[in-house]
């Protein structure tokens, strides 16, 4: 048996505080970029963004969710865990530092991007010290415990964020961007072994490596298709559009996305910490996913719908007038994104109760959506890259959704799905019938205002609401 302390959600404020406030200052950087770099430097900047993501998930490869998930009997065989993955984090980081010079190699077949060894080299360093960190970080969040982990990794992304924000205001550079994950990296290392109690050891055992690797293969088979989804659209736009166009493309993806990427991890650490605890102790609990998703949505909705009836307002004012002409494909990341959020609210439960269905759903989705952007984007542009996306998250939304009611949701999923249709009603039909009513009446800029502060005072009632039912709440995801 266990001798886990009882699961309980503690430092979730701090967790989203610290989450926040790395989003906001990673948004400040993002912008400040945005209006300072020309858009050939910020279409490089997307590739910086390609590769080092890319980079950063197979380094990852899914073992400091193996640590949350395992089924350790004693505090002796966690530490035993903790120190085969971290070897396996130093082995798999080695291989991605050898990796850069054919990883560049490959690259100079498209010398559109522009991009040079050392920078390849940079990125591939800049991972290798991610790999560094102190896995034993991630063994607090078995019992519910959050509070070093998001002091962790909301100092290094601060960190990171400020020198990003101090460099771009005196130099004009696409390598502003390494350099501030470079301090990321370097922070979130030493802040890991500041907060743990204790230092990992190089350890080869091939028994336990077996284990993590049985478990971490279908998220590392995810993590490698989902670079692949999200990440290398990047750089075929730019192969096939130019720096120019991409630079354009990949400001709004991440205008739209930056809120929904804050949100969505914070969810998947909450989510997947709860489901791996009911796993171990044999539940499956539809109703703590219910209440994960009415969050995400009374947080990520009113942003969506806003960006939709105005984001040509919130452009000009973010990052400046040039970059609203692409305003129609920031609609069409609004559906995206929406999408991808309601996916990753039910995510965290398929990798908990069928981690090698969710690898497969995940590998086709991938597939399908990387041959469409093939198949779309020589033919209809960036409007066939952004159709081609929109599809696969279609997908993938009804693929976890047929995950979640067949294997998760067993029983009253009429009941269960109701409820999911009544949240998105409540959360989209004030605003909705705002921008319907209100809309033909006034004049675009002063409406954009407007409807910003009706927006604003929807969501804080929603969460005055949610604030009021806290004590309902914590019951019910403690099921």
């Amino acid at each position: 048996m266990s001798n886990e302390a009882g699961f309980r959600y503690k430092g979730v404020a701090g967790l989203g505080l610290s989450l926040m406030a790395g989003r906001v200052a990673q948004a400040v950087s993002f912008l400040l970029m945005a209006r300072f770099l020309s858009a050939p430097s910020m279409g490089k900047v997307a590739i910086f963004t390609a590769l080092f993501l890319g980079f950063f998930q197979l380094t990852n490869l899914g073992f400091d969710r193996y640590i949350v998930y395992a089924r350790a009997s004693d505090q002796a065989e966690l530490h035993q865990t903790i120190d085969t993955v971290w070897t396996l984090q130093i082995v798999r980081g080695t291989l991605i530092m050898l990796a850069t010079v054919p990883v560049y190699l490959l690259l100079g077949f498209f010398p559109q991007l522009g991009i040079s060894l050392n920078e390849v080299i940079g990125i591939g360093a800049i991972v290798f010290v991610f790999s560094l960190a102190n896995p034993e970080l991630s063994s607090f969040e078995r019992e519910g415990n959050f509070v070093f982990v998001s002091r962790a990794r909301g100092l290094s992304v601060v960190a990171g964020a400020l020198v990003m924000i101090v460099l771009v205001l005196v130099w004009r550079s696409p390598w502003v961007y390494l350099i501030g994950q470079m301090a990321n990296a370097l922070a979130l290392v030493w802040l890991s072994y500041h907060y743990s109690t204790r230092r990992p050891w190089f350890h080869v055992d091939r028994e336990r490596m077996g284990k993590v690797l049985d478990y971490s293969r279908h998220l590392i088979l995810i993590a490698a298709v989902s670079f692949l989804a999200t990440q290398a659209q990047h750089i075929y736009v730019g192969a096939l559009f130019g720096a120019a166009t991409l630079g354009m493309y990949f400001t709004w993806y991440r205008l739209v996305n930056l809120p929904g990427e804050f949100v969505t991890q914070m969810q998947d650490r909450l989510l997947f910490a709860k489901a791996s605890e009911q796993s171990r102790r044999q539940q499956r609990n539809g109703l703590t996913q219910l209440v994960g998703f009415g969050l995400s949505m009374g947080l990520l909705i009113p942003f969506y719908v806003f960006v939709w009836f105005h984001g040509d307002v919130l452009m000009t004012l973010l990052a400046g007038a040039r970059w609203t002409p692409f305003w129609w494909g920031g609609r069409m990341f609004v559906c995206i994104s929406f999408l991808f959020a309601v996916a990753g609210t039910i995510t965290p439960f398929n990798l908990v109760t069928v981690p090698h269905l969710s690898s497969r759903l995940r590998t086709a989705e991938a597939l399908t959506g990387f041959s469409l952007i093939l198949i779309l984007g020589p033919r209809f542009g960036i409007a066939g890259v952004l159709a081609a996306l929109l599809t696969e998250v279609s997908i993938a939304v009804l693929g976890r959704l047929y995950l979640l009611y067949r294997y998760i949701v067993t029983e009253n999923r009429g009941v269960h799905l109701r409820t999911a249709l009544l949240i998105l009603a409540v959360m989209f039909g004030p605003l909705l019938a705002w921008e319907a009513v209100v809309g033909p009446l006034l004049d675009k800029r002063p409406l954009a205002f407007a409807s910003l502060a009706f927006f604003l005072t929807w969501t804080l009632m929603l969460a005055a609401c949610v604030y009021g039912a806290r004590q309902r709440l914590r019951t019910r995801l403690l099921l």
